[in-house]
């Protein structure tokens, strides 16, 4: 006693309701006439699961078997495949499939994700601040880790069309569901290795080289970004677009200047008497050594900005200053009565 139903649904005798009609909608998609599928192959899928998703022409079917269910029953002559299919959809089916779903249903181009920016790629370059006061140039090697698209195959677990189609059921109503592939992304294709691709020698990616050149601009900042397009994350997918590189400058604490904005600020430390009579001192500036005499500054005061004007750093036209800050190392020691006669006759002259 033959049961074909079951073969023509590629399923077992024991198989559940959820298997049936997940066999069944799979079938109907791929043999559907609006798909291009054979017409008659379409109504022996259609009057198959017409049986077997009724529990009583089911139970029927298992106990007649194929000849002795058709000599007693069967899809009934008025019975239109597509109206199976319309039920099982949800009322989607037969004259109203086309306009529903349009042939991008079935188009895996159309309907395939849309092209996305990769992730953009952030490095940290550090240089000196005698680096940024000159600015200039420096030559960066990198290294591209790219996907071979060479070897790209269609997926095998969307069949290339990039989504994979579902039912959910919400009380009396069953509903389709469309959701990209996991596999492949959305795009219908993968990649895989070839051994005899020269491009990635059957790895799948490969690394590639690229020499850079980074420009400093003269007086740049701590956190300045400098962008080169397409140099970042590698597209996975062969239409995506490839993210950028961002570089970032951090200009490292300079041993002899502190930096404010576009300020330079050199720090020196001289005796009461040099604060009062002054002192010559060399300042080791990044263009040249500067020799300053305090004595015309006055009498010294600790923390007070002495200016020496446009010798700072320099940024789109504009220039800082060098700034001068002293502390003073005062005496310690005690003065005598005579001392301090002498030092209060000399400061009543000032």
């Amino acid at each position: 006693m033959g049961h074909k139903y079951y073969d023509i649904l590629n399923v077992s005798q024991t198989c559940s309701k959820e298997e049936l009609k997940k066999s069944y909608k799979k079938l109907a998609f791929e043999h559907h006439p609006d798909k291009g599928g054979d017409p008659e192959k379409f109504k022996e899928i259609s009057h198959a699961y017409e049986v077997l998703s009724d529990d009583d022409k089911r139970r029927q079917y298992d106990q007649l078997g194929d000849e002795g269910f058709q000599n007693g029953g069967g899809m009934p002559p008025h019975m239109d495949p597509n109206s199976i299919f319309e039920q099982f959809f949800g009322g989607m089916g037969g004259a109203g499939f086309h306009p529903f779903f349009g042939e991008s249903m079935f188009n895996g181009q159309s309907q395939r994700r849309s092209r996305r920016k990769c992730r953009t790629v952030q490095h940290v370059i550090q240089i000196s601040n005698r680096d940024a006061f000159f600015g200039g140039q420096r030559t960066l090697k990198i290294s591209i880790q790219k996907r071979c698209f060479r070897c790209m195959t269609d997926c095998k677990n969307c069949q290339g069309k990039g989504n994979i189609h579902g039912m959910q059921r919400v009380g009396p109503f069953t509903t389709m569901t469309t959701q990209p592939c996991h596999v492949c992304q959305g795009s219908g294709q993968v990649v895989s290795g070839q051994s005899n691709c020269t491009e990635c020698k059957g790895r799948g990616e490969y690394i590639e080289e690229k020499i850079i050149d980074l420009q400093i601009p003269k007086g740049v900042a701590i956190g300045h970004q400098i962008k080169f397009e397409g140099l970042g994350e590698q597209p996975h997918l062969e239409n995506d677009i490839a993210g950028d590189l961002i570089v970032e400058l951090f200009v490292q604490p300079d041993p002899i200047f502190e930096r404010d904005g576009l300020d330079l600020i050199y720090k020196q430390k001289i005796s009461f008497k040099e604060s009062i009579i002054g002192k010559n001192i060399q300042v080791p500036h990044y263009e040249e050594m500067i020799t300053v005499d305090v004595s015309e500054f006055g009498i010294i005061q600790p923390n007070k900005k002495y200016l020496i004007i446009n010798k700072g750093m320099e940024s789109n036209g504009k220039r800082g200053h060098l700034i001068l800050k002293f502390s003073i190392d005062y005496p310690i020691k005690p003065l005598s009565d005579e001392m301090k006669k002498k030092l209060e006759n000399l400061l009543n002259q000032l």
